[in-house]
């Protein structure tokens, strides 16, 4: 559910390149732009091995360098669904362990 609803959010800017005023070149990252490779950001993300900026969003110069549009929204949904991933991921985790903890506990009072 969080990888497709992000793919679908990301694949626009598949491969987008920006050239800024001092000539400094800022690629999309390609980390949520396919479903396999944001399946492995997200899993990677689950030990903080993914790059904060996977959510960053890189739009193209547009011709006569005329002003960029700024997807503030595309990147405020896209930062909100990936934090509210990692956040459910952490819960979940921590359950598990508190059920493996108490099934271990209970192995024990009862030998």
């Amino acid at each position: 559910m969080y990888s497709t609803a992000l793919v679908r959010l990301y694949r626009y800017y598949r491969g987008m390149t920006q050239i800024d005023t001092d000539g400094n070149r800022v690629d999309q990252l390609p980390d949520l732009t396919t479903f396999w490779r944001t399946m492995r950001t997200l899993y990677w993300s689950m030990f903080n091995m993914s790059p904060r900026e996977s959510a960053d969003v890189v739009i193209e110069n547009q011709w006569g360098g005329e002003p960029i549009n700024h997807h503030g929204l595309t990147q405020l949904v896209g930062t909100i669904i990936f934090g509210s991933y990692h956040s459910l991921t952490e819960i979940i985790l921590i359950n598990i362990f508190i059920a493996v903890l108490g099934e271990t506990y209970g192995r024990v009072q009862v030998t």
